[in-house]
C-alpha cells in the first residue's frame, strides 16, 4: 500500500524552520536590560561622584579655614610685639571705647589704629594666606552707645568705623569659625565667593576683646577646583560610557550566540524533526516515529504525534483489510490525551537565567569599575587637600621675612653699610666656629619658635637652610635658623635636597611643585634624620633675602604633622566610601531583582506567544485527528517559528485524507 513519493507535495526545504525571530526578540530584550543597567550605572556613579566632589570641596574649604584660623593668636601677638617695639601704647578697654566714639564722630584714626593697620597691610601685601582683607571689630557693650559691632582696625581704611555686617556678627554669635559667602560681602564691596574666618582677639587692645575676621577671595580657586573635578568627571564618565558600551556589544554577541544554540537545540531541532517525520508520512511511511527527549518543550507533542501516526496506521490497515500489530484505536487514546499539551518551557527558565547572569556580570563589572573610580577620586581629593595646605604654608614666608626684618631693624641688628656687612659676616662665621648663636640669629630663632608656640599652620618644626656660599664659608647646605635650636649648624638632610629638585610636571602622589619657588611632599614614613615619625607634610620655599648690601638665598622648610589629619580624612572618606557602596549595592540589587522579574514576565509572554501557544495549537490538532477529524487545517502565520511544521502537518493530513479517500473509492 505504501507508495513512496506519490503523495509528496513539495520538497523538504519548505518545512525546515528558518531563522527564529525569537532569537532576535530575546536578544533585543537583553540589550534593553543592558541599556537600562548602563544608564542606571551612569546615574548612580554621577550621583555618588557629585556627592563625593561636593563633600571634598567642603573638606578643602574647611582645611583652608582651619589653616587661616590657626593664625589668630600668632597675628595678635605679632601685632602686640611690633607695637611694643615701635613704642606705641595700647590703651585699656575704656580708652579704646572712647577712641571708637571719638574717631567715629571725626573720622580720624588714632596712632594705635594707624600702627595696627600698617601691620595688617604688611600681612595682606605679603600674600599671607592669599587674604584680601583683615578686619578687627569692637563688639557692642553695655557701657557704649554703639548698638552694633564697629570695625576698629583693618588693612583697608575704608572699612574703619563701619558697622560690622550682620552676617559677620552672626558668625560670632553662632560660634561659626568659618563660612563661605557665595554672594560676597556687599557692605565691603566684595563680590563673588569669599571664605570668611572668625575668631576672638584678646591681645591686640590690652584685654579688650575684639572680633577678628579674615577674608579670602575664593572665586578663582573654586573655579579651578570645579575645572579640576570636571576634568576628572569627564574622563571617568567617558571611560565608564566606553566600558558600558563595550559591555553591551560584547554581551550582545555572546547572548546572540548562546540564544542561537539554545533555540536551535530546544526549538528549531524538534520542529525540524517533526517536519522530517511529516515528510516521511507524506512519502507513505506511517511506521516512522519521532525521537523523544525527556523534559523538552515538544515532548508532549511528539508523544501525541507518534500516537496519532500509530492510530492512522491502524486505520489505514483496517481500511485496506490488512492486519497490524498496532491495535490502538482512536477510542483508546483518552488516557494519554493530556500528555500532548506542552509542559513548562525550559527555554523560559534558561533564558531568564541567561539574562540574570548577563545582568549580574555586567553589574559586577560596572560595580568594580565604580569602586576603582571612587577610590581614584578619593585619592585625588586627598591629594588636592594636601596640595592646598602646602600652598597655604607657602603664603606665609614673605610675611615672616618682612616681620623678621622689621624686628631686626627696630633692634638695630642689620648692617647698613658694606663695612657693617663684613662685620656681620665675620660674627656669623665666628659664632659657627664656637658653636654659639649670634643675637641676630636668636631673633630669627625666636620668631620660628613663636610660630610653633602659637600653633600657626599646626607646625611642629620650621627652619631655614643656607645653601653653599663661599663668602659665608658654607660648603654644604646648612640649617641656619630653626625653631629647634639643637638643629642649628647641622647639615640639611639629603632627602630635603630631593624635595628642592622636584620639577614642574613631576607631580607624584602627594608631592609636586606649586610654582618656581615652592615644592611640597608628604613623607608617609616621617623623617628619621630629624627625629620626626609618622606622616609629615613638608613644604619648601626659596626666599630671596635682600637687606641693604646683603643679598642671600635661603631655603625655608615647614614641617606639619599629618597623622591625625590624614586619619581623620581617611576615616571621613572610608565612611563616605562605605555609605556609597551600601547605597549603590542595595540599589543595584533591587534593580537586579526588578529587571529579572520584568524580564521573566516579558519572556513568559513572548515564549507563550511564539512557542507555547503554537505547540498547544498543534497538539490540539493532533488530538482532533486522533478523534477522527481529518478535515482539520491549522492556520499558518507568516514568519512564525512553526510555519514550516504547520505547513507540513496540513499537507500530511491532506495526504492521509487522499489515501483514505482513494481507499474508500476502491471499496
Amino acid at each position: 500500500m505504501k507508495k513512496k513519493g506519490k503523495y509528496k507535495v513539495s520538497s523538504g526545504n519548505l518545512y525546515k524552520s528558518g531563522r527564529s525571530l525569537i532569537v532576535f526578540q530575546i536578544t533585543a530584550l537583553v540589550v534593553v536590560v543592558m541599556l537600562v543597567s548602563g544608564i542606571l550605572s551612569l546615574y548612580l556613579y554621577n550621583r555618588s561622584q557629585n556627592r563625593l566632589i561636593d563633600n571634598s570641596k567642603d573638606k578643602l574649604i574647611e582645611s583652608e579655614a582651619r589653616m587661616i584660623a590657626s593664625s589668630h593668636i600668632f597675628m595678635a601677638r605679632t601685632i602686640n610685639d611690633l607695637l611694643e617695639i615701635a613704642g606705641v601704647s595700647v590703651p585699656g578697654r575704656e580708652a579704646v571705647q572712647q577712641e571708637i566714639e571719638k574717631g567715629a564722630s571725626t573720622g580720624n584714626l588714632s596712632s594705635l589704629q594707624v600702627a595696627v593697620d600698617d601691620i595688617l597691610k604688611i600681612a595682606v601685601g605679603a600674600g599671607f594666606f592669599g587674604l584680601e582683607a583683615i578686619v578687627k571689630a569692637a563688639p557692642p557693650s553695655a557701657d557704649s552707645s554703639a548698638e552694633k559691632a564697629v570695625v576698629l582696625f583693618s588693612n583697608n581704611d575704608q572699612y574703619i568705623y563701619q558697622d560690622l555686617p550682620e552676617d559677620l556678627s552672626a558668625m560670632i554669635e553662632n560660634g561659626d569659625t568659618y563660612k563661605l559667602f557665595e554672594e560676597g560681602i556687599p557692605q565691603f564691596g566684595m563680590e563673588d565667593e569669599y571664605l570668611v574666618t572668625s575668631g576672638r582677639d584678646d591681645v591686640t587692645t590690652g584685654g579688650s576683646t575684639l572680633w577678628s575676621f579674615e577674608f579670602k577671595p575664593m572665586s578663582g580657586e573654586l573655579a579651578a577646583i570645579d575645572a579640576y573635578y570636571d576634568e576628572e568627571k569627564r574622563n571617568t564618565n567617558l571611560a565608564l560610557a566606553a566600558v558600558v558600551g563595550g559591555s553591551i556589544i560584547f554581551v550582545l554577541i555572546i547572548t546572540f550566540l548562546v540564544l542561537s544554540l539554545l533555540i536551535k537545540r530546544r526549538i528549531t531541532k524538534p520542529i525540524d524533526e517533526l517536519s522530517d517525520v511529516a515528510e516521511e508520512v507524506m512519502d507513505g511511511d506511517l511506521d516512522i516515529k519521532v525521537p523523544i527527549r525527556s523534559g523538552e518543550e515538544f515532548e508532549g507533542l511528539k508523544i501525541a504525534f507518534n500516537e496519532m501516526l500509530q492510530s492512522l496506521n491502524a486505520l489505514l490497515m483496517k481500511s485496506t483489510g490488512q492486519e497490524s500489530g498496532k491495535k490502538e484505536s482512536f477510542e483508546n487514546r483518552g488516557s494519554n490525551k493530556r500528555k500532548s499539551r506542552s509542559s513548562k518551557s525550559m527555554v523560559l527558565v534558561y533564558t531568564t537565567i541567561l539574562i540574570a547572569l548577563v545582568y549580574a556580570a555586567s553589574s559586577a563589572f560596572s560595580f568594580i569599575f565604580f569602586l576603582r573610580s571612587q577610590e581614584r577620586l578619593i585619592d585625588k581629593s586627598k591629594e588636592r587637600i594636601i596640595r592646598t595646605e602646602a600652598e597655604m604654608l607657602s603664603t606665609g614666608h614673605n610675611y615672616f621675612g618682612e616681620v623678621t626684618i622689621k624686628i631686626m631693624y627696630a633692634k638695630d641688628m642689620l648692617p647698613d653699610t658694606t663695612e657693617d656687612f663684613q662685620t656681620f659676616i665675620q660674627e656669623d662665621i665666628q659664632a659657627r666656629a664656637s658653636n654659639t648663636i649670634p643675637p641676630s640669629k636668636e631673633v630669627q630663632n625666636d620668631i620660628y619658635e613663636f610660630l610653633i608656640e602659637t600653633g600657626l599652620y599646626g607646625l611642629d618644626l620650621a627652619f631655614s637652610v643656607s645653601p653653599p656660599n663661599p663668602a659665608l664659608r658654607v660648603s654644604e647646605p646648612m640649617i641656619a635658623v630653626s625653631s629647634d635650636i639643637s638643629l642649628i649648624y647641622d647639615n640639611m638632610p639629603q632627602v630635603l635636597g630631593r624635595l628642592l629638585e622636584i620639577e614642574e610636571g613631576d607631580n607624584d602622589s602627594y608631592s609636586g611643585r606649586i610654582d618656581e619657588k615652592n615644592t611640597y611632599a608628604l613623607f608617609e614614613n616621617g623623617l628619621p634624620e630629624l627625629g620626626l615619625s609618622g606622616e609629615y607634610l613638608v613644604a619648601s620655599y626659596l626666599f630671596d633675602m635682600e637687606i641693604g648690601p646683603i643679598k642671600a638665598e635661603l631655603w625655608n622648610f615647614d614641617f606639619k604633622p599629618m597623622h591625625e589629619e590624614l586619619k581623620s580624612l581617611n576615616d571621613y572618606y572610608d565612611k563616605e566610601y562605605k555609605n556609597t557602596l551600601l547605597f549603590v549595592g542595595i540599589t543595584m540589587a533591587i534593580t537586579f531583582v526588578v529587571l529579572v522579574l520584568i524580564s521573566f514576565f516579558i519572556l513568559s509572554l513572548l515564549i507563550r506567544r511564539r512557542i507555547t501557544n503554537p505547540l498547544n495549537e498543534l497538539a490540539a490538532a493532533v488530538e482532533q485527528v486522533m478523534e477522527g477529524d481529518l478535515d482539520i487545517e491549522i492556520p499558518v502565520k507568516t514568519g512564525e517559528e512553526f510555519q514550516g511544521l504547520k505547513h507540513a502537518f496540513n499537507e500530511m493530513i491532506g495526504s492521509i485524507r487522499g489515501i483514505l479517500s482513494k481507499t474508500t473509492d476502491c471499496d
